[in-house]
């Protein structure tokens, strides 16, 4: 699943206009809101759902005549915007039309109808570049681009993000309003996770908890590191590894064998080079099998004992589930809509493209 991120933008210097039209909307629309405050020219806004509404920009419109723009990446496959001035719909853009099927609307992107809001109108050929580009891989890169040369405050970002502590880069976070108040909540909140914290201390205390681990931030300022994991049938351990950030190229992840009594963790032979997010091991203990994502569409296997790669398939798409059978000699991996089924003697070296088996 990609990201969704969705901000609205306000040209405006009277913030407390656009709050006051903020507080009735959110009635209205059963919205939350994340205000910022006033940055260069713009007062920036987050609607909970990821900001995917563009109905919450019409109705904004209705009650403040300033220029409005409402940017959004939907799944990481669509960058999209409307635009807004004195009151009514003057612009909009698609990067995808066909995305969510019916009779496709046109892409659009007119930039000349955005000079008003551009404090750079030499970038208008920039502008035009960006938004007549082919398909992204991730869209969220077409929208930092939008973002730099329009000059928007802050919008790579998503009100539920914001709310999960994704901060980093953010200008002025202390000075974010909520619409509506949420003083109650979030002491409640706190309590909760007081209360959790001390949960967890009682069972590492009882020896019930032997290991918690916190991924660390990537140079994304949306993603930390996350546990790819799995157990070892043969001795029980955990064997980890940290994938980094699905954006841009895959970062190294070594992998760690894990005591399950102790926590102690030691590193193995094997290193992984692609986005690997599913990984299980044979019953012997001897292979791991590493199915990868984000552009690396390929099922892998590693000896463990020397790191070595063993055999490295193509996949159609994202690889969702790599298993071995109960003899380990077989390996089996998902890519969405196609199950693959590989045999040999002992675990295989396998053809790339062919599904033939030699044994290694």
């Amino acid at each position: 699943m990609g990201g969704h991120y969705g901000s609205i933008h306000v040209q405006t210097q009277d913030a407390k206009a656009v709050q006051a039209a903020l507080e009735k909307l959110s009635h209205e629309h059963k919205t939350q809101f994340l205000i910022a405050p006033l940055i260069e020219d713009w007062v920036t806004v987050f609607p909970s759902d990821h900001g995917q509404d563009f109905r919450i920009t019409e109705a904004l419109a209705g009650t403040i005549s300033a220029p409005i723009i409402h940017c959004l990446v939907h799944d990481d496959d669509v960058f999209a915007y409307q635009f807004y001035n004195a009151g009514r719909l003057v612009g909009t853009y698609n990067s995808c039309p066909e995305y969510f099927g019916g009779e496709p609307e046109p892409r659009d992107g007119n930039v000349d109808l955005l000079k008003p809001i551009l404090s750079d109108p030499a970038k208008i050929h920039q502008l035009k570049r960006l938004l007549d580009a082919e398909r992204f891989d991730f869209e969220v890169e077409r929208l930092k681009q939008f973002e730099a040369l329009v000059r928007l405050p802050n919008a790579v970002n998503a009100y539920e993000y914001l709310q999960d502590g994704e901060r980093q880069g953010v200008k002025l976070w202390k000075q974010f309003v909520h619409i509506p108040d949420l003083t109650t909540e979030r002491m409640a909140k706190r309590a909760a996770k007081a209360k959790a914290r001390a949960e967890m201390k009682q069972m590492a205390k009882d020896g019930l908890l032997v290991l918690e681990i916190v991924g660390q931030k990537t140079p994304h300022p949306l993603f930390h590191t996350s546990p790819v994991w799995c157990v070892d049938p043969n001795t029980s351990e955990i064997l980890l590894a940290w994938a980094g950030s699905p954006i841009g190229p895959a970062t190294p992840m070594r992998v760690s064998r894990i005591n399950p009594q102790t926590g102690e963790a030691t590193k193995t032979a094997v290193e992984f080079s692609s986005h690997v997010h599913r990984v299980a091991v044979n019953s012997t203990g001897k292979w791991i099998a590493a199915g990868c994502a984000c552009g690396d569409w390929k099922t892998q296997v590693w000896d463990l004992a020397s790191g070595k790669l063993v055999a490295d398939i193509p996949q159609s798409r994202a690889v969702e589930c790599v298993c071995f059978s109960q003899d380990g000699n077989r390996l089996f991996s998902l890519s969405e809509t196609t199950l693959a089924h590989y045999a040999g003697s002992g675990i295989m070296g396998i053809m790339p493209g062919t599904g033939l088996c030699r044994a290694v």
